[in-house]
């Protein structure tokens, strides 16, 4: 057509242009305009495909160009002793797993067999890779992120690995609708670093919506100076530690958590100006909140229900704040405003299923000593 055009609007005089002649230059605009603007398809990961290599005869992909990628494996599982399964290296990539399962047939060897079953390591920094719909089984790492920012990892389940999820050095990456169940730990931000431990801090992460259940040590954990994280909505049951915050954590958001049937749900060591509000801490067994030489957090709107203590201290543990003012808002028990806490035991007899709320403005008559300088001033009572 814009071909024809132009020759109508030269001259009056010339021929008609012939009508193969039209389609074979219109094929070529396309062609020029594919060009430079390309439309790339996805790109599958099978035996044999470009990005399959072998390592002392040990299988397994790289992905060194951006795209979107995904396992075609006839199999349901594909098994590999390799240091990773997939690495990779370039920015601007989705994994698409399609519910296959990456696994190994023997043990862990410490810096040479089943190390990584997904590592995103480019040696630099990368951006925007996504990995999910993948099932990652028997590996020290199940899903690793490296120096990288702008990631994701959704629908995975990391299970019998020993961290499932872990990021190291990463920024502005979603962790969201994972399964991450009987590893060692299920979810880790870790900042260590052997010359450094300052070098790999995780910022402004959000971890939301996953459940971490059975795992040997910790649901979630974040470790080393880890800051302004977000962690919500996810659960954690029958874990040593629902969610741990470790060594120096600082600004990261606990909201709207499950932790339940625990021995600890939460606990913060080492660590300072964290929010925890809106949680469900509850049936854990030896304690729900663990604070150890935790200073300057910030505990209010959680719902505490569990046998043996609701809160523990240890070491020096200061200026930790367990209330907000009266503000305007729904609360944990269903009140008008949030505040304080709910206290609570699975027997009934906790300080806020005990004590009166005269004016039934949802906080009990008096505050709640919880020991010498710690008190709820706004504990809250349920409004019926």
């Amino acid at each position: 057509m814009f071909a024809a055009t132009n020759f109508n609007s030269c001259t009056m005089m010339m021929k008609p242009v012939p009508v193969i002649l039209m389609l074979t230059m219109a094929l070529l605009v396309v062609l020029v305009a594919g060009a430079v603007f390309p439309a790339y398809a996805d790109t599958p990961l099978y035996i044999g495909c470009p990005e399959y290599h072998y390592n002392d005869g040990r299988p397994y992909w790289e992905i060194r160009a951006s795209g979107d990628y995904y396992l075609a494996i006839a199999e349901s599982s594909f098994s590999t002793n390799n240091h990773f399964t997939i690495r990779i290296y370039a920015s601007n990539v989705v994994l698409d797993g399609k519910s296959k399962t990456l696994t190994a047939s023997g043990p862990i060897v410490e810096d040479k067999d089943n190390i990584s079953g997904v590592r995103v390591n480019g040696g630099w920094q990368t951006q925007n890779v996504t990995i999910k719909n993948l099932n990652v089984e028997k590996k020290f790492y199940g899903i690793v992120f490296e120096w990288h920012k702008n990631g994701r990892v959704e629908n995975c389940n990391t299970s019998g690995n020993v961290l499932g999820i872990t990021i190291c050095g990463v920024e502005n990456t979603t962790i969201t609708g994972n399964t991450a169940n009987s590893n060692n730990n299920g979810i880790v931000l870790d900042a260590w670093h052997p010359d450094d431990i300052y070098k790999n801090k995780n910022y402004y992460n959000s971890l939301t919506n996953n459940t971490t259940n059975n795992n040997l040590e910790a649901g979630i954990i974040l470790h080393h100076e880890n800051a302004y994280n977000s962690i919500s909505g996810n659960k954690a049951s029958g874990n040593q530690h629902g969610i741990s915050l470790w060594n120096g954590c600082h600004h990261n958001t606990l909201s709207e958590n499950a932790t339940r049937e625990n021995p600890v749900g939460i606990v913060i060591v080492s660590s300072y100006n964290n929010l925890v509000k809106g949680n469900t801490i509850v049936q854990n067994q030896d304690g729900g909140l663990w604070l150890y030489d935790a200073k300057s957090n910030n505990i209010y709107d959680n719902y505490f229900s569990n046998a043996v203590k609701n809160v523990a201290f240890k070491g020096t543990c200061i200026g930790n704040q367990w209330n907000i003012a009266k503000t305007a808002g729904p609360n944990i028990v269903g009140g008008p405003y949030l505040g304080g806490n709910f206290w609570a035991t699975p027997v009934g007899d906790g300080f806020s299923q005990t004590t009166p709320d005269s004016n039934g403005d949802g906080f009990c008559d008096r505050s709640y000593a919880i020991r010498t300088g710690d008190v709820d001033n706004l504990p809250l009572h349920e409004v019926k």
